[in-house]
């Protein structure tokens, strides 16, 4: 069970923090003690279903988080892994490389999705690549 604690600092401000299942505590500092309470009441709810994420998950790269899952795809054939890094580099890898995993939303990758079209890219090749973008989601959704 996660535990937290809400403490008023010397300027008035309120700091809600907790312990993540990552045994280190995570916080943020508030204005008003109820929206302290909010925010904490929500983490650690978050934590106890387990459907944590870790705040500092977001802060790498798109391409450091693309290299670290294709590595650890321990059980796909060297065929597919090879698919995988072709379609990485070739389309993914030059859009979202450079950007922070918590800077990506829908409409980047709607913009994406758009562009490919626009290239006149084929209907196979982008249900490849948004194939393997849905897995990077889905693996990002079970970060944590």
């Amino acid at each position: 069970m996660a535990r937290g604690v809400i403490d008023r600092r010397e300027n008035g401000r309120y700091r809600a923090r907790y312990e993540g299942p990552d045994a280190r505590w995570h916080g943020r500092t508030f204005d008003r003690k109820s929206d302290a309470e909010k925010w904490l009441t929500d983490q650690l709810a978050r934590a106890n279903r387990g459907q944590w994420i870790d705040p500092n998950a977001g802060l790498i790269s798109f391409a450091d988080y693309a290299t670290n899952w294709l590595t650890a795809k321990s059980r796909i054939k060297p065929k597919t892994r090879l698919g995988y890094r072709s379609l990485l580099n070739s389309r993914i890898l030059p859009v979202f490389g450079r950007a922070r995993l918590a800077t990506i939303d829908r409409a980047l990758v709607g913009s994406w999705v758009r562009s490919m079209t626009e290239d006149g890219l084929s209907a196979s090749r982008i249900a490849k690549l948004t194939n393997v973008w849905q897995r990077f989601l889905n693996r990002l959704s079970t970060m944590g």
